[in-house]
């Protein structure tokens, strides 16, 4: 008597398990079932679940699928169907590398989808060249079903790709299923029916590969499971209600890495590390590309990669392999969708929102450019960024939509204005709404923050592109009101190259060149170039002077007593500040008054005159209020509070720093943590509560090596290292302070002192 399937499954799973001498209770445990559950899948009394067996062959180091045309026999033995089963799959990709998190996905999805009562269906979509076929490909040959359909929804004719309709290919499959042909309706709506009526019931994959629409697709999906259908396209397939959307973007560095070197041959990639980075990036994570530039590697072994490597500095030769690639991904795409891809080449910066594409499409509402920017994702042409609602192209897409701009564009001029003018306008309202200014902004300060940190990059290309000074807006007003932004973040790389953008402009406007010059001063002191950071202010002094502009004459005066702080000459940072104090108050002008204010008191604080500095720094917080500068207070708060701590009024320097941290907590500020938190580990240490000081003063540390900080860090290390002392642990105490020696070299910050411009 013939075994059946179900037993041979079952002695199939007891004897590899035995073979490799695990008992039954050490398998369930490995794999987080019952023991005894296994018993009847072994004795094949019950057929096991799909996910049981690919566990089986997991655990016991079988080879994928092994047991598994097993279990299908045994399904469609109990389903009554005997009839062979079609594999009409092409070969197993031999050069498959990489896709591990995509195949474990699916490996997940299939295992269901082979218990499911209904079918399942997954649409791997992104650009063409970009390996969907390949890795669905290597999911389907892991499965486990019995029928496994291969179906191209393409043909191509004369170098003309067209869609295929549905009927051609549902005849054929009713062919391979059995059905006579007289039987076979002509009818397309009675060939999806008789299709899934013949195949109800039996466990089967469909591979349909390139489709164009939901439409093409629909009348394979079967009627009742277990199904599992695979669909590659160029878009996501939206119409596909219940479908389970898997996006494949570019290889990574190392996976590309990995499909080169397989290709190329074992080695090929070790005599030059260097170039073979150079050629991994080249390839830009595009299988298609690494797979030609994996031939020629292995079909000329001697030549160096170096020769390879130079070849793909030209970006025709980087295109060449993927342009035709590209191209189909492109003409497939709506003309408004199109439009926007080869106008993004015009935008600097890495990504972009709704906003510039809505300038880039030549005005429409935002909602609409947004609508296009997804579509353009879901066709693969752009990678979703961290940011909801941004995206960036691909390096190579990139340099393909700047090729369609070349050949296709008409109104490249008018858009690149059009793109400036609002990135330069749309700036200066959202610098405004942040600074002391308080300027209107839709979505108030939290929204301008948002898009002056997704559009600085951009700004500052625009800036360092421009070859003359725009009529509007005014770039010193601009810049005046940028600073506040960059500070806030501490970007003072950022604002160095704004300031010498806008510096190499202002030829002949001087009141534009000064405000360059204090804002380049400014960053650079922060750089740790205080020399430079001098010659700026005193050269924008004069400037400001010869002219009678008060106000960047009051701003130099400003940083030149800031960057007196840096060198620990305060006693000549108290006069500087004591001018600017009296030349804003003779203008009256509230914000540099509260400003001047808070410099001086703590200046003063530096020089040991403490009465006189708490005295001036009651005086700036009733400035900073008529200011309504809430960033002046905070930081005025922040230097009383170091001053309180200095005399020990640790109760008064408490309430300040707190109210100073729960402002730079609440607007993203990101030094101004760190300065609160260092006074409150001051606060504990005074008090005697050490642990509490350890908390405050480790996380200062942290901020400051956030920002790049060293000093205050290197202060906050050596107080750190007080407390560990105090506390009995004299390791980590000599831990900290070698560790501020290091960050400061033949520097010793006093705990409590005043540090460069802080």
């Amino acid at each position: 008597m013939t075994e059946s399937a179900l037993a041979l499954l079952g002695r199939a799973l007891k004897g590899a398990r035995e073979s490799r001498r695990v008992s039954q209770r050490e398998l369930a445990r490995r794999i987080g079932y019952g023991h005894s559950a296994l018993s009847p899948y072994e004795q094949g009394r019950r057929i096991p679940p799909t996910w049981i067996v690919r566990q089986y062959e997991s655990e016991l180091g079988l080879g994928e699928g092994t047991l598994g045309t097993l279990l299908n026999r045994a399904l469609r033995e109990r389903a009554g169907d005997h009839r062979p089963d079609v594999r009409e799959l092409p070969p197993w990709p031999a050069d498959f590398a990489g896709r591990r998190a995509e195949l474990a996905r699916l490996d997940d999805i299939a295992a269901h989808a082979a218990d499911a009562p209904h079918p399942t269906v997954v649409v791997l979509h992104g650009l063409s060249g970009v390996g969907k076929t390949t890795l669905a490909l290597r999911a389907a040959h892991r499965t486990a079903f019995g029928h496994q359909w291969w179906v191209e929804l393409h043909r191509v004719h004369a170098g003309v790709r067209t869609p295929v309709p549905p009927a051609p290919a549902l005849r054929r499959l009713l062919g391979r299923l059995g059905v006579p042909e007289p039987r076979i309706p002509r009818d397309a709506a009675d060939l999806a029916r008789m299709y899934r009526s013949e195949l109800a019931g039996q466990p089967a994959l469909l591979l349909l590969d390139d489709a164009r629409d939901a439409a093409q697709v629909r009348p394979f999906i079967p009627g009742s499971g277990p199904a599992l259908v695979l669909v590659t396209s160029l878009n996501p397939l939206d119409g596909l209600d219940g479908a389970i959307r898997l996006p494949l973007t570019p290889l990574p560095a190392p996976e590309s890495a990995g499909l080169l070197e397989r290709i190329a041959g074992a080695g090929r990639l070790t005599d030059d590390p260097a170039a073979a980075a150079r050629l991994v990036d080249g390839c830009g994570g595009f299988p298609l590309t690494l797979r030609v530039v994996g031939a020629r590697l292995a079909a000329h072994p001697d030549w160096p990669l170096a020769h390879f490597a130079a070849q793909l500095r030209d970006r025709d030769e980087r295109l060449g392999p993927v342009s035709a690639a590209l191209d189909r991904s492109y003409r497939e795409l709506a003309p408004a969708d199109r439009t926007l891809l080869r106008r993004l080449a015009l935008l600097p910066g890495t990504g972009t929102g709704a906003g510039a594409a809505a300038v880039l499409l030549g005005g429409v509402p935002p909602r609409e450019a947004a609508d296009a920017l997804a579509r353009l994702a879901g066709a693969g042409m752009l990678t979703p960024t961290a940011r909801p609602g941004r995206y960036r192209p691909h390096d190579l897409v990139r340099q393909f939509a700047e090729q369609r701009l070349a050949e296709e564009e008409d109104e490249r001029e008018t858009v690149t204005t059009a793109l400036h003018d609002w990135l330069l306008t749309t700036a200066l309202a959202a610098a405004l709404a942040v600074s002391p200014a308080r300027g209107p902004y839709d979505g108030g300060r939290e929204a301008a923050l948002t898009w002056l940190d997704d559009e600085a990059e951009a700004l500052l290309a625009v800036l360092e592109g421009l070859s003359a000074v725009p009529a509007e807006p005014s770039l010193s007003e601009l810049l005046t009101e940028m600073v506040w932004y960059y500070d806030l973040g501490c970007r003072w790389d950022e604002l160095a190259r704004c300031a010498r953008a806008i510096r190499r402009l202002a030829t002949t406007d001087t009141a534009l060149a000064a405000c360059a010059l204090n804002a380049l001063g400014y960053a650079l002191a922060f750089l740790g170039r205080p020399a430079d950071a001098i010659a700026c202010h005193e050269e924008a002094l004069e400037l400001a002077r010869t002219d009678g502009n008060w106000r960047e004459e009051g701003d130099a005066l400003s940083k030149l007593g800031l960057c007196r702080w840096e060198t620990d000459r305060f006693p000549e940072a108290v006069a500087y500040h004591e001018q600017d104090l009296r030349l804003r108050e003779r203008h009256a002008d509230p914000i540099g008054t509260a400003t001047a204010l808070s410099h001086l008191g703590y200046a003063l604080r530096m020089t040991g005159r403490h009465d006189e500095a708490l005295a001036t720094l009651e005086r700036a917080l009733t400035a900073c209020a008529t200011a309504r500068d809430d960033r002046a207070m905070a930081m005025t708060r922040w230097r009383l509070a170091m001053t309180l701590a200095d005399t020990a009024r640790w109760t008064d320097a408490e309430a300040q720093a707190r109210r100073a941290l729960t402002y730079f907590e609440a607007t993203r500020d990101t030094w101004g943590p760190g300065g609160a938190r260092l006074v409150l580990g001051r606060v504990h240490l005074g008090r005697g509560a050490l642990d509490e000081a350890v908390t405050e003063l480790d996380e200062a540390i942290r901020v400051f090596g956030d920002t790049g900080d060293r000093f205050r860090q290197s202060q906050t290390l050596r107080l750190l290292a007080s407390v560990h002392a105090a506390s009995s642990r004299p390791e980590a105490a000599t831990d900290c302070r070698r560790a501020a020696a290091r960050l400061l070299p033949g520097r010793d910050p006093s705990a409590d002192g005043g540090g460069p411009l802080r």
